[in-house]
């Protein structure tokens, strides 16, 4: 092969590698290296260069550590870590599709709660993670078999049609994009849609001809197609208008604050159980439809002169949203709340009954400090201190990092007279962590003055 004068090394890279082919590379490199930096995790590494850069302490591991667990890197981490573990509980098949957001809080490490205070992930942030845990092993296989038939399909593609290849390189291109942002994140549905119309694209392509004619359509995918996008978008509908009736609900939830009376917060109670049943109407199947009925016809009920009938309503419908999904451990949580009330009204058997959905729901999300709050408020009110001491130290034991629950310690204290101790944890809690420290701040400014115990706020 002879050297033409004046070849520059990237002319030779060129012509070694086929035009279209290196230009095509290149394009992958610049769309894989966009999805990087388009994806939000990316901020952990980036961070963790700049850090090094500009600190004194240079290219240290704490200086790194310190920007990689920086803002949402530190509770991605921890999801990931949930994530393995829920792969390995089953790996083969893992925990179905779309349960992450169910199975999480039972694989959720105790540290995750540090950085995303009361979180529920839906997805894993990585797709590989989220198809080990909700699909398993053979998931990520039959994944990973699809996407090399499918470069292999695209390769086909640019060897066999000059013309097309420029536009097969893009779809190339958008895909690696999105495989990277896969990578550090949830693809979400507007990702989705764009690799169904990038495929539908390729799709259109692989069925022409030498020539560009299209290939007749086989009449079964003629009827089937607009069948199956119809359901599609007529449960899209069904969807869209349930939530639609959640959202007025919580409008009218939300409107209390305003109200000055009993009898108006009764009525917007009542159009919020309207709101809510109507939403259970259009989606009837939707377990989580079920419980947010139930929680507004127990919100009635704490208003209403004739409880028992609404309470048994609720509790209807939770039986019903555990009936759907069993594994979910906010319907059990609600259920030991009604439970609770039960007990307050001296109804038989509802005591053992909170203590068991309270034990099943701590079966279902051990690292939830929120239901073992829940149940110490619930306590104090029926006047149960053993009950409120033994949660309110199971939270700190969980959280010790965390202000709510060295306030929750500071109101069972109050309650059980022991205003020393109350008054070690309002310290405790000024000193600890808040999502939120407005609210810390009013939590433990409203508990001071009422308390008569002056000292230091988050």
């Amino acid at each position: 092969m002879q050297r033409i004068k004046g070849e520059t090394v990237s002319d030779r890279l060129v012509a070694r590698l086929g035009g279209r082919f290196y230009y095509g590379w290149v394009v992958l490199a610049v769309a894989s290296l966009g999805g990087f930096i388009s994806a939000g995790s990316s901020q952990m590494y980036i961070g963790s260069v700049l850090l090094a850069i500009t600190s004194d302490t240079g290219w240290t591991h704490t200086a790194i550590s310190s920007a990689l667990l920086a803002g949402s890197g530190g509770s991605r981490l921890e999801i990931w870590r949930g994530a393995w573990s829920a792969f390995i509980a089953r790996p083969l098949l893992g925990h179905g599709p779309d349960a992450f957001r169910l199975v999480f809080p039972a694989f959720q490490s105790p540290e995750y709660w540090r950085t995303e205070w009361a979180g529920v992930p839906v997805h894993a942030h990585d797709v590989a993670l989220h198809t080990l845990a909700t699909r398993g092993a053979l998931g990520l296989l039959v994944a990973i078999v699809l996407v090399v038939l499918l470069a292999a399909a695209l390769s086909r593609q640019i060897v066999r049609d000059a013309e097309s290849s420029a536009v097969t390189w893009g779809t190339l291109a958008a895909l690696a994009g999105v495989a990277v942002c896969g990578v550090f994140g949830a693809l979400g549905v507007a990702m989705t849609a764009l690799v169904a119309v990038l495929l539908g694209a390729h799709a259109g392509l692989e069925a022409s001809d030498t020539h560009g004619r299209a290939r007749p359509v086989p009449a079964a995918v003629r009827l089937l197609a607009p069948a199956l996008a119809l359901v599609l978008v007529a449960g899209a509908g069904l969807v869209l208008a349930a939530g639609r009736e959640r959202r007025i609900a919580s409008g009218y939830a939300a409107s209390e604050v305003a109200a000055h009376t009993d009898d108006q917060r009764r009525a917007l109670r009542r159009a919020a159980t309207t709101a809510a049943m109507q939403a259970l109407r259009w989606t009837p199947w939707d377990d989580e439809a079920q419980r947010f009925a139930a929680e507004q016809h127990t919100r009635e009920a704490l208003l209403s002169r004739a409880p028992a009938s609404m309470l048994a309503e609720a509790e209807r419908h939770l039986h019903a949203a555990v009936a759907l999904t069993p594994r979910r451990a906010l319907h059990w949580q609600r259920l030991a709340g009604l439970a609770a009330l039960r007990v307050r009204l001296g109804t038989p058997g509802a005591a053992a009954m909170w203590d068991s959905c309270f034990a099943r729901a701590r079966v279902l999300a051990p690292q939830d400090a929120l239901l073992v709050i829940e149940r110490a408020q619930s306590a104090m009110r029926l006047g149960d201190m053993a009950r409120a001491r033994s949660a309110a130290d199971l939270v700190v034991a969980m959280t010790p990092y965390a202000g709510p629950a060295w306030v929750l310690v500071a109101d069972v204290a109050r309650a059980d007279g022991r205003d020393d101790e109350a008054r070690e944890a309002l310290d405790r809690a000024a000193g600890a962590l808040w999502s939120e420290p407005a609210v810390g701040r009013r939590h433990l400014a409203a508990r001071r003055s009422a308390w008569g115990m002056p000292g230091a706020v988050p």
